[in-house]
């Protein structure tokens, strides 16, 4: 894996509120997720793509509104069959995710509010992950506040040796 990915993977980790460092670490994450992946008869390189694609999801490297249609493109299934995945993804993991945000941004509602005005923290701009994504991977033409999505390696075979197509001796000709 590229080293600057694998940077890049470390400080937006610990950029996570602790609780959802705890989430992501947990074995019963993988084991979740397996378990999907038996509900739905995966085989196992199919299982770790889905495993990869809800840690990516988690990092916030990838779009949670887009996780189904990923699902579909990634895995080679049918619409129906990645919806499926998509819910019982949802219900088991990213519910328990989206909680632990929401307490954890109360949690820091309340810990600012009863800071004085003069102590209050000061949000940076941009953070610091952020900022490197821009320099290093952004093209110039591109908007400085998008962030480039990461891509996974595709999984299938690229096509090769495709049969010329050779005009039939006994057709017509269209005009």
């Amino acid at each position: 894996m590229d080293p600057q990915f694998i940077t890049l993977l470390r400080e937006r980790f610990e950029s996570l509120p602790e609780k959802l460092q705890n989430l992501i670490m947990r074995p019963s994450l993988a084991s979740s997720v397996q378990i999907v992946a038996e509900k739905h008869r995966l085989p196992e390189d199919k299982a770790g793509i889905l495993r990869e694609m809800v840690t990516l999801t988690l990092l916030t490297f990838e779009d949670s509104n887009r996780f189904e249609e990923r699902i579909m493109e990634e895995l080679l299934i049918p619409g129906s069959v990645a919806t499926s995945i998509a819910r019982d993804i949802d219900t088991t993991i990213f519910v328990e995710a989206r909680e632990e945000m929401k307490q954890a941004w109360n949690e820091r509602k309340v810990h600012e509010a009863s800071l004085p005005k003069e102590t209050m923290p000061v949000a940076k701009s941009t953070p610091v992950f952020q900022k490197r994504l821009i320099e290093e991977a952004t093209p110039v033409s591109a908007s400085p506040l998008a962030t480039p999505q990461y891509q996974p390696p595709s999984y299938t075979k690229p096509l090769t040796n495709m049969p010329q197509y050779t005009e039939d001796p006994y057709r017509e000709k269209p005009e």
